[in-house]
This record gives C-alpha cells, sequence and structure tokens, in this order.
C-alpha cells in the first residue's frame, strides 16, 4: 500500500511541475511587460528634461604645415572594436603618408608636420579673449598647455 501512495505522490509532483513549467510562462509575461514603464517613470525623474549641449564640449584645431599633402589618393572606412565597443575609423593615404581619424586627436601619436591643438576660444577655459594662441608642448608622454599672448614672442 505504501508503493502505490508514493507511486501516486511522485506522478502527481512531476505532473504539478510539469504543469506549472508550461504555465509559467504566461506569468512572467504580464510581470515583465508592466516592469519598463515602472523603470521609465523612476528615470524621467531623475534624468534632466532638457537635451545635452555640445557646446560646452573640447574642440580642437587642426593646423596642417606646409609639407603636408591634402591631396588623397586612397581612403577607407575600417571598423575597430575598442573596450567593447564598435567605433568607425577612417584612414586616409596622401602623398606625404597613411592618416588615421582615430589617431588624429590622440595624445600618443603626433603626425609630423600636423598639430593638433585645443581650441578654447570663447570658453570658459580662455580667460584671454583678447588675442594670442594656445601652444601644446610634448615631451615624452606628458603634453603641457600653455597662453601665448598675441604680442609676446613664443621661445
Amino acid at each position: 500500500m505504501a508503493d502505490i501512495v508514493r507511486i501516486v505522490a511522485i506522478g502527481g509532483t512531476a505532473g504539478m511541475l510539469l504543469a506549472g513549467s508550461l504555465a509559467a510562462p504566461m506569468f512572467w509575461q504580464q510581470a515583465i511587460a508592466n516592469e519598463p514603464a515602472k523603470v521609465a517613470t523612476v528615470f524621467s525623474d531623475i534624468l534632466p528634461r532638457q537635451p545635452y549641449d555640445p557646446s560646452g564640449l573640447l574642440k580642437l584645431d587642426v593646423e596642417i604645415g606646409p609639407g603636408v599633402s591634402t591631396d588623397v589618393q586612397r581612403s577607407a572606412i575600417v571598423s575597430k572594436i575598442s573596450y567593447g565597443h564598435r567605433k568607425y575609423v577612417s584612414i586616409i593615404q596622401t602623398a606625404s603618408g597613411t592618416y588615421s581619424s582615430d589617431a588624429l586627436t590622440s595624445a600618443h601619436v603626433k603626425y609630423p608636420g600636423i598639430d593638433v591643438v585645443p581650441s578654447f576660444v570663447g570658453s570658459w577655459l580662455n580667460p584671454f579673449h583678447l588675442g594670442g594662441k594656445w601652444v601644446s608642448s610634448t615631451t615624452g608622454s606628458i603634453t603641457t598647455y600653455s597662453f601665448v599672448p598675441a604680442n609676446s614672442t613664443q621661445i
């Protein structure tokens, strides 16, 4: 008699687990569908309502020397995966060399004849709005920027 009770209990438990696993996705779908609306209302209270203003970002001035050719012979766009994110990089070949859009603004790569300096005109970083320019100096891995007024001589 104990064997029959055990068989019925095991069969009933197995049937209940099977029926529950088949019915569970219907309950989860209702729970998951309601969650994004709740999360969106929470984030709308935290995040700013105005769009981001990119005018405060650092802008770069690219100064090209006379020995650098600007006539493009070949160009290509390649996909680069950096730190887990895909980025598209333009590679341009001219008579004076091959240049990459990724390396052009990097502090670790310097192309001969091309100077990339930050443009601080009209920003809070430029205390001298009346003239002059920022000059970069690189020694090893250290790059320093200094302001040279318009009426002074650079040493």
